[in-house]
């Protein structure tokens, strides 16, 4: 419970024992995206406006960062980048709740459906839009920015 100022709660993980996964590839510019459709191909831009060329891609395992006021990576800018992650994910027949918790500005699509449209500043507020699916997979597109100070985003869903 935090009542005044901004909470975070965190959860991790660690394998102890077992095998190690084998590491995804990074892909090769030009080429076209392949990967497990449980991850999201990530476009990391510097500037707020996803424009220009990719200073990096990669494949994120899910969209769950808090990086303070650090960078994602090294070939991007510590304020003001921009990234847009896209997926296929698999939903059953219901109604979803569609969230994200971002410092700062979020946009999420459904099937080109717009559901968050908050393209401003902010402090790790949530925001919330709601999709009726049919079974099946669909393309979730992600995109945020950072402008300055601490940088984070959460996306997640659940059924209604």
């Amino acid at each position: 419970y935090e009542r005044t100022q901004v909470a975070v709660a965190q959860f991790w993980y660690k394998q102890l024992s077992g095998s190690t996964p084998t590491p995804t590839p990074t892909p090769i510019p030009g080429e076209p995206p392949t990967a497990p459709t449980t991850s999201w191909f990530g476009e990391y831009y510097n500037g707020e406006g996803l424009s220009g060329t990719p200073v990096a891609t990669r494949y994120d395992s899910a969209i769950g960062f808090d990086w303070g006021t650090g960078s994602p990576m090294p070939e991007v800018w510590l304020d003001h980048f921009s990234i847009r992650w896209t997926s296929k994910v698999q939903l059953d027949t219901a109604n979803y709740r569609l969230c994200a918790m971002t410092d700062d500005g979020v946009r999420l699509w459904v099937e080109n459906n717009l559901l968050i449209n908050e393209w401003h500043g902010n402090n790790g507020v949530t925001y919330c839009g709601s999709y009726a699916a049919g079974y099946g997979d669909h393309t979730v597109k992600v995109e945020y920015y950072e402008h300055q100070g601490n940088a984070l985003i959460y996306v997640w869903w659940e059924k209604e």
